[in-house]
């Protein structure tokens, strides 16, 4: 999906926005313009999309890059973070939305190091 499907394009999770398959149900579903833009991107679809998992653990996913380039992530539940690690220890979806997080991050411009 590409950034300037927004105005003012956010700060997401991944980065960049993505377009794909919703699997958070049993049955994969491709998600319109307006659900990828406004809840799928984002997290915190809980009480919003009716595909949300009631049972589900946690509301987002987020990851960061650490000092020592090392990928972290950040469960976060009601917008407070209840869980976290570093990418070796992820599989499956996370592993893979950690994969895409990387990919972004490193396309992204860097800031010069000031010294």
């Amino acid at each position: 999906m590409a950034p300037e499907r927004w105005i003012d394009p956010p700060r997401l999770p991944l980065v960049d926005p993505f377009d794909g398959v919703c699997e958070a149900a049993a049955e994969p579903w491709p998600p319109d313009q307006a659900t990828l833009t406004q809840r799928c991107n984002f997290g915190y679809a809980r009480g919003h999309c009716p595909r949300f998992p009631a049972d589900a653990r946690f509301d987002a996913v987020r990851f960061t890059v650490s000092g020592q380039d090392q990928v972290r992530w950040v469960l976060e539940r009601e917008y407070a973070p209840s869980e976290h690690g570093t990418v070796e220890t992820l599989s499956g979806r996370m592993a893979a939305q950690a994969g895409a997080f990387v990919q972004a991050w490193k396309r992204r411009p860097r800031k010069e190091s000031q010294s």
